[in-house]
């Protein structure tokens, strides 16, 4: 009985289903390129490792890779005819003209395989002239033109089988067999293959081991321990048989692609994950900013508030000048019947306080009586800069400045030692007029 999902699942699932297999359309159009390069390695590789070597394993040389898993297709050229042997497929095809059986997108993937055996005088015969039917000399003209982007693989110069064990090909029309002295090739056709074999094989000891790899039928021939059919694709690939070894450049150029293809990718990955990001906050921080109200008035409030903020900053200082002024009176003995304690602008940001202080008209007479009291007063107060007697009619006046700068940033660096409460206290008797303005009549407060 099938599962049945929740109808909200499902729902989700059947929404989602056209975007899934549009993404695996394109993942296969990218990744199918790498996979057909790529992928038989890895199953190579992975059969390897999950099975282990079989028991009648190929022998190998360290570093050497098989035929097959170094080229997709290989062409095997005999004495009068050509074996084709196409990736994936495992029947072989027969062709006298080998040119006409490959084309230039089966070249950069081909091996050419070919025996070029030694002359008369021990000497290698030259193999690109064996290969073209042509004498040594003539066919290097037509070489680019023909062999050009071909890897090309001279069995004759194979390296020496194991000893006790002999290798044979059988491919094309010929036998080519190598041991570990030399190197030979027999004509043959796949008719008559397997009795050339035998007589190839009765030449050596009982005890000598015979690899055999052909894409042929093997029907009439029982693999033994003495006789170890391969495919050809197994075959080890000798450094030694490259006429044309491709440098590490050519090697790995594809694999420097696919890398830097990869890296590029998920640079852009990075690149437009980020700009998503980035346009995602710009978007956020463009509505905040269409929110801020803009405009004078706006600007005005701001310089409002900035100023507001600096006239409470020296507020506290007015109730210590209220204090300092209250202890210079009691420390004077000065006769005092009105205070006045004001700000010059209240427009302005307050830089300094303006005392003026009237004495009752009877109490002081004279420039002898005014003038002790008021230094003694200026010499009792902290707070008050200079003073001065104003021209008056009114009596005995007199008139201090108080700068704030200096004491503001005295009471900054002392402000944590003060008291939670500071500043709250009640001032001394008579008028004192505040930034707001309104004159209003304060309590008497005891003498410090």
């Amino acid at each position: 009985m099938p599962v049945q999902l929740p109808p909200l699942i499902q729902t989700w699932l059947n929404d989602a289903m056209p975007w899934v297999q549009a993404q695996q359309r394109k993942a296969e159009v990218f990744f199918g390129p790498l996979w057909a390069e790529f992928g038989p390695q890895i199953i190579a590789w992975w059969d390897k490792a999950k099975k282990g070597l079989p028991k009648n394993r190929v022998p190998s040389i360290a570093g050497v890779r098989p035929l097959g898993g170094q080229f997709r297709h290989i062409l095997i050229v005999g004495l009068n005819r050509a074996e084709l042997l196409i990736q994936n497929e495992e029947n072989p095809v027969f062709n006298e003209n080998w040119q006409e059986l490959i084309d230039d997108t089966m070249r950069r993937h081909l091996a050419l395989v070919f025996f070029a055996p030694r002359g008369l005088d021990s000497k290698p015969v030259d193999p690109i002239g064996f290969l073209m039917g042509e004498e040594e000399g003539v066919i290097t003209t037509q070489m680019p033109s023909v062999l050009q982007g071909m890897a090309l693989l001279d069995f004759c110069r194979m390296s020496p089988a194991e000893p006790n064990t002999v290798n044979v090909l059988a491919a094309a029309d010929c036998l080519f067999h190598w041991d570990n002295k030399d190197t030979y090739v027999s004509p043959t056709n796949p008719t008559t293959w397997t009795r050339d074999l035998e007589a190839i094989i009765k030449t050596y000891p009982r005890t000598t081991r015979t690899h055999v790899y052909t894409q042929w039928e093997t029907n009439l021939l029982n693999p033994t321990e003495r006789l170890v059919l391969h495919k050809v694709r197994a075959l080890p690939l000798a450094s030694s048989t490259w006429l044309n070894e491709p440098t590490v450049q050519e090697r790995y150029s594809l694999h420097a692609l696919l890398a830097g293809i990869g890296v590029a990718v998920l640079i852009w990955l990075g690149l437009w994950w980020q700009g998503n990001t980035v346009t995602q906050l710009t978007e956020e921080l463009n509505m905040v900013q269409q929110q801020i109200p803009r405009g004078g008035q706006f600007t005005d409030l701001e310089r409002a508030v900035a100023e507001q903020e600096k006239h409470f900053a020296r507020r506290p200082l007015f109730y210590l000048a209220v204090k300092d002024i209250q202890r210079a009176i009691t420390l004077s003995d000065l006769q005092v019947e009105q205070i006045e304690l004001k700000i010059p602008d209240t427009n302005q940001v307050p830089q300094s306080f303006v005392l003026t202080l009237t004495m009752p008209p009877e109490a002081y007479s004279g420039w002898l009586q005014q003038e002790p009291i008021a230094r003694a007063f200026l010499m009792n107060t902290a707070m008050v800069h200079a003073v001065r007697k104003p021209p008056s009619s009114a009596g005995f006046k007199l008139e201090g400045l108080i700068m704030l700068n200096p004491w503001l940033r005295e009471y900054q660096r002392l402000l944590p030692q003060l008291p939670a409460n500071f500043g709250m206290g009640q001032a001394v008797s008579g008028t004192v007029v505040d930034q707001a303005g309104p004159q209003e009549p304060l309590p008497e407060e005891p003498s410090l």
